[in-house]
């Protein structure tokens, strides 16, 4: 592992840093026998791979927040895009909490147009945040692990670079991106599959799931707290292209028979322990994952961190978003207070990714480390 500069004290590839093979000449020419067949018995079983290193395991945390973050935001850019296409010319209230949202997860930056601030968020390589940034950021974060994949896996991100090449701002419009989006969309949520049933429960997959569901946490959050910030009480238009985000619109209609109403798409989305997409989903599995850490690598207080949050979603009451119970001024205080606590949840998710990545992936010599305890 190698640092941008000469005397650097922490080297990370977050950081700049890089890797290079080393190569140790020997003396005379190398003989070329074949390997010793080795006979191995039951005493020789492997079930742990002890020997994992931390460049292979930070690139795994990567691929999986990469997938993720491909996912949210091909799912993001079908919403804004079925919206714009059917306002045409006019505005909504729908279209317009979509845009904010894009801008808060800084897929859509601000200024311009409607139309060319999605085409940037579709096209733009020099945009960190863009659609086809994100997904080369995966396709480099998985090419430096092909080995730990499975063939069906890197055949499923062949397909995904594919489908990016035609991410050409030369050649593409937004009158084919709903196609595109339809056909990356399918085969960026494969790679959630290949994970969770081609991978084996080592270390290096905890790392991978870790990525996907503090992405997943930090970016639902920060949507939905958006949402409720820039309106209290939202239509029913643009809590049905929310439940649409969290791909639980499906379930909502079973449930209910209803048009989107706030407490229960809150409900399915916040706090159902029960839904893949859930916020309460993703802290429980992520609490689950980091015990595990601690177990391996000693206690954390980010672990605390998240069994509290669990339990705060867990305990969240939602009668109090009830108009007929308290009143519409102080209906409008609640659901206020309850936007606050999901910007805090995803700002505590981005310090636990920060945090997590100072512990695993930057490597200090022991003076440095002793300062910086």
């Amino acid at each position: 592992r190698i640092a941008t500069r000469a005397g650097a004290r922490m080297v990370s590839m977050q950081r700049g840093g890089g890797s290079k093979d080393t190569w140790v000449l020997g003396n005379g020419h190398a003989t070329a026998d074949p390997l010793t067949q080795r006979v191995i018995g039951a005493r020789d079983v492997i079930r742990k791979d002890e020997f994992l290193p931390s460049r292979m395991i930070e690139n795994l945390y990567w691929v999986g927040r990469y997938s993720e973050r491909s996912d949210d935001f091909t799912r993001l850019l079908r919403v804004v895009l079925a919206r714009y296409i059917d306002t045409a010319s006019t505005t909504s209230a729908s279209l317009d909490a979509a845009l904010a949202a894009c801008r808060q997860v800084r897929l859509v930056e601000g200024g311009g147009g409607t139309r060319e601030s999605l085409l940037a968020a579709l096209t733009d390589e020099s945009a960190a945040y863009s659609l086809t940034s994100v997904l080369a950021q995966l396709l480099h974060a998985a090419s430096q692990v092909r080995g730990r994949l499975s063939q069906e896996n890197w055949r499923g991100l062949m397909e995904v670079q594919r489908e990016t090449r035609k991410l050409d701002p030369a050649q593409f419009d937004l009158g084919n991106a709903m196609e595109l989006l339809n056909r990356l969309l399918m085969e960026v949520s494969a790679l959630s599959g290949f994970a969770l049933d081609d991978m084996t429960r080592d270390d290096g997959w905890r790392f991978l799931m870790i990525g996907r569901r503090m992405e997943r946490l930090q970016f639902t959050a920060d949507v939905l707290a958006c949402v409720l910030h820039r309106n209290h009480s939202p239509d029913a238009a643009t809590l049905e292209w929310v439940l649409e985000l969290a791909d639980s619109i499906i379930t909502y209609r079973m449930r209910y028979l209803s048009a989107p109403q706030l407490i229960p798409v809150l409900d399915l989305i916040v706090c159902d322990p029960a839904n893949p997409h859930s916020l309460r989903f993703q802290v429980h599995e992520l609490h689950l994952h980091l015990r595990a850490l601690d177990e391996a690598f000693g206690t954390w207080p980010i672990t605390a961190d998240f069994a509290a949050m669990a339990a705060q979603l867990e305990n969240c009451d939602l009668s109090a978003l009830e108009p007929s119970l308290f009143g519409t001024s102080l209906q409008s205080d609640a659901i206020h207070g309850f936007a606050m606590m999901l910007g805090d949840i995803a700002g505590r998710t981005r310090y636990a990714a920060d945090a997590l990545a100072l512990r695993h992936f930057v490597h200090i010599d022991a003076v440095s480390r002793t300062t910086l305890s």
